[in-house]
């Protein structure tokens, strides 16, 4: 009865160390997850301002392109004006 006892009590001794063991890594994964979840808002964060930033420079190119567009389209008439009056 006593050796019963006796790996009883180691049972529940490799039990408590098991529990004790899988309590520890959930706190590490806990720990670990609530890291991966800060670098990622802090990444999410850094897109938008870089998504912001980017589409700022866009509108600023498409203004200058419409620029450009637009007085292209003024020199050609003023080559054509000119031209017509050479002839």
């Amino acid at each position: 009865m006593e050796e019963r006892l006796a790996r009883m009590e180691q049972m529940i001794s490799q039990l408590v160390g098991m529990v004790t063991k899988t309590n520890t890594l959930q706190l590490e994964m806990q720990s670990d997850l609530k890291a991966t979840r800060e670098e990622f808002a802090s990444e999410k964060q850094k897109n938008a301002e870089r998504h912001d930033e980017v589409v700022g420079r866009l509108k600023s190119m498409e203004l200058d392109q419409d620029y450009i567009w637009e007085k292209a389209a003024r020199n050609e008439r003023e080559i054509e004006v000119l031209k017509r009056r050479m002839s």
